[in-house]
């Protein structure tokens, strides 16, 4: 079984802490030599917690890539709106 200790330091991770609860996506941000400073990025807030390195993980689903962390970002910047620059916009853009 996965624990917290499995995940790398500034990465992102779609993880199941237990049974019948939802995906969350957690980034690892500090350690010490038996805890885990975790960001939990939620819809609406991001919030922190503190995990013993031991503590379980029913699952971690995904890592993602870099890609997937700027799409992510992205994604919450516009307020879930994807905003995509037409060929007009983009070259009045090139012309400043």
């Amino acid at each position: 079984m996965p624990t917290y200790a499995n995940l790398q330091l500034n990465r992102f991770y779609l993880v199941q802490e237990n049974e019948n609860e939802e995906l969350q996506l957690v980034q690892p941000v500090m350690e010490t030599a038996n805890a885990v400073l975790v960001f939990l990025h939620s819809d609406n807030a991001h919030t922190s917690f503190w995990r013993k390195k031991n503590a379980p993980l029913l699952e971690i689903a995904d890592e993602l890539s870099d890609e997937q962390i700027t799409e992510y970002e992205t994604v919450f910047a516009t307020g879930g709106e994807v905003y995509e620059i037409t060929e007009e916009e983009e070259e009045d853009w090139d012309e400043q």
